[in-house]
Order: C-alpha cells, then sequence, then structure tokens
C-alpha cells in the first residue's frame, strides 16, 4: 500500500508546476481525499487510521517538493546550458559583425576624416581671415600666402561656404594691407619728419648751447672783474676799519679810566655811607637794647607788685580763714562744754577734755569747722 494520497508523477508534476489549470486539479483531488475522511477519534484504532491518513499527505508534500528540487536542478542545467551557448553565439555572431560592417566602418572613418579636414581647412581660412589690431603688412601677407589653395571641388558638397569663407578672407586680408601699407608709409613719413625734427632741434640746442658758454664766459669775466673790484673795496674797508678800530681802543681805553675813576669815587662814597650807616644802626641798636631793658626792668617791677598784691590778699584770706575756723573751733569748744557739763559736773574737766579733742590726742574724735 503505497504512503502517498495519489502516485506524483515527474511529468505531472511539471506540468502542475507550469500550467495554472493542471495545478489547481492536482490541488483538488488531493483535497477531494482529505474531505472524504471521517475519523473516529473515540476509540484508538480511529485515532490511528486518522493519523495515518495526515501522515500520507505529508508524504505526498514531501513527494512533491522532491520533484520540484529535481525538476529546479535540471532546469537549472538548462538554463546554465543556454547561457553558455548563448553567450557563445553572442560572440561569435559580433564577430561576424565586426567583420562584414568593416569595409561600412573603414569608409565611415575616412568620410568623418574628409570632413573634418575640410571643416577644419575652411574655419582655419575664416580665422585667417581675422587680422588683430597692430599687424604690420608683411604679417598680413603672411595670413594671405597660408590661405588654402585647394580647387573648389576638393571641397565637395561644402564647396560654396569653402568659396564663400575664402574670398572674404583674401578680400579682407587684401584691404587689410592695403591700409597696413598705408600707414606703414604714413608712418614712415612722420618718422621721417621727427627725424628732421629732431636734427634741427639738435642744431638748436647746439647753437644754443654755444651761445649759453658764451654768455657764461662774459659772466665768468665780469664776475672776475666785480671780485678785484670788491676785493679793492674789501682792502679799503679794511683799512678804514682798522684805524676806526684803533680810535675805538683809544676810546674804550678813555672810557675805562673814566669808568674806574668814578667806580672809585662810588665806592669810596658807598664806604662811607655804609660807615655811617653802621654807626647810626649801633646807636639805634643801643637806644633799642637800653629801651628794652628799662621796659623788661619796669614789667619785673609791675609784676612784683602784682605778685606781692597777690601774696597779700592770698595771705589775708588765709587768716581770715584761720581766724574763722579759730571762732568755730572755740565755739564748738563751747558747745562741747556745755554737752559735757551735765555728765561730768566740772567745767575744768570739760575744757580739758575738749582741748584733748581739739589737739587729736582722742583717736577718732576730732572737731569739724
Amino acid at each position: 500500500m503505497s504512503d502517498e494520497l495519489i502516485v506524483i508523477e515527474r511529468e505531472d508534476a511539471l506540468k502542475a508546476f507550469t500550467d495554472e489549470q493542471a495545478f489547481e486539479a492536482m490541488f483538488t483531488s488531493i483535497k477531494a481525499l482529505a474531505e472524504e475522511v471521517k475519523p473516529d477519534l473515540t476509540s484508538a484504532k480511529g485515532r490511528k487510521e486518522h493519523k495515518s491518513f495526515c501522515f500520507k499527505i505529508r508524504k505526498t508534500k514531501a513527494r512533491i517538493d522532491d520533484v520540484r528540487t529535481d525538476l529546479t536542478e535540471d532546469m537549472r542545467k538548462q538554463i546554465s546550458a543556454i547561457n553558455a551557448r548563448g553567450a557563445a553565439m553572442v560572440e561569435r555572431l559580433e564577430e561576424l559583425h565586426t567583420t562584414v560592417r568593416q569595409p561600412l566602418t573603414d569608409w565611415e572613418e575616412a568620410e568623418k576624416l574628409r570632413v573634418e579636414t575640410i571643416r577644419k581647412t575652411i574655419e582655419d581660412a575664416r580665422s585667417l581671415g581675422q587680422v588683430r589690431f597692430g599687424e604690420t603688412s608683411r604679417q598680413i601677407q603672411d595670413r594671405m600666402d597660408k590661405l588654402p589653395t585647394h580647387d573648389l571641388d576638393w571641397y565637395a558638397e561644402f564647396k560654396d561656404e569653402a568659396d564663400l569663407v575664402i574670398q572674404a578672407a583674401f578680400n579682407g586680408l587684401s584691404i587689410a594691407k592695403t591700409a597696413a601699407l598705408n600707414a606703414e608709409k604714413e608712418a614712415a613719413e612722420r618718422e621721417a619728419e621727427r627725424a628732421e625734427l629732431a636734427r634741427l632741434k639738435k642744431a638748436e640746442e647746439e647753437r644754443l648751447a654755444k651761445e649759453r658758454a658764451a654768455e657764461e664766459e662774459r659772466k665768468a669775466e665780469e664776475a672776475r672783474r666785480d671780485q678785484a673790484q670788491r676785493e679793492a673795496d674789501e682792502k679799503v674797508a679794511a683799512e678804514r676799519a682798522e684805524a676806526e678800530r684803533k680810535q675805538a681802543e683809544l676810546q674804550r681805553q678813555l672810557d675805562e679810566a673814566n669808568r674806574k675813576a668814578a667806580d672809585a669815587e662810588k665806592t669810596a662814597k658807598e664806604a662811607q655811607e655804609r660807615e655811617a650807616k653802621a654807626v647810626e644802626d649801633e646807636r639805634r641798636r643801643q637806644d633799642e637794647e637800653r629801651a628794652a631793658e628799662e621796659r623788661r626792668v619796669e614789667d619785673e617791677r609791675i609784676k612784683a607788685e602784682q605778685q606781692a598784691e597777690e601774696d597779700r590778699k592770698i595771705a589775708a584770706e588765709r587768716d581770715r580763714r584761720a581766724a574763722a575756723a579759730e571762732a568755730c573751733i572755740e565755739e564748738s569748744k563751747a558747745k562741747a562744754v556745755q554737752a559735757l557739763f551735765p555728765f561730768i559736773q566740772s567745767a575744768d574737766v570739760c575744757r580739758q577734755v575738749v582741748d584733748a579733742i581739739a589737739e587729736k590726742t582722742i583717736p577718732h574724735l576730732v572737731f569739724e569747722a
């Protein structure tokens, strides 16, 4: 007895894997078999039979998966072979295409080179026709010599453009060359004029230089004469100055003698004045010292009298206070005697006690004034 629900053949599986209807038909038949089963789970036998049926479903699944794996591996091998053969075919066909197309490729490259050469020739002609500012006629002629000289048929389909560009460049260069020649001619004429002007200027400068040299010589001669005159004048002036200096020196010596005499007289007079002033100052100083001494003696006398008066007043006040104190003590003694008499009954004894207190022979007892 088979462990699978249905028999899965390789061809049937391949059809089911590649056709939707075959796939659904296979699954439907397996599902129908599963739905027919009515498991009896109340008995051990029924449960065993149901378990066996479920196992068949798993085995069917495993069988289908094994077939799928085998088919996939076979197809991988076929795909690898197809890729290898296909790549080899593509490579050989590419080589064949290159070989067959080579004549056309060579023609296209030659045609491209021809067109590029023609275009470059035309552009070179156009560039040669563009003259830069300041170019000489020789440089412009060099441009004209470099213009292309090919026959127009050489330019083929570009011959109209080439004819137009080359002719325009030639015409422009011709005009520019003529203008440059005229400018160079004018420049040469101006240069000749400048050279002539330079020659005339140089001749004029040489003439002026000679005149300046003659003028400088004349001025030098005048300077020499002036120098000689100045030297003569300076000599006379020096002699006059020397005479004046000697006269001035004599006058200075006379003035100096007069000044010294006046200074001596002034010095003597100032000495007399200083001596008289010193005598007067000494007399005034002695008078001031004497007056100061008299004022000092008078001040001391007044101070002595004031001090004596003050001492007298102090002594009188002291005597007054002593007399008052004595009177007070006597009064206190009398009162003490009167106070003691009732106890002692003897006036003499009372007076002796009071005298002893007054003389402080009894400790701790004193009379207060």
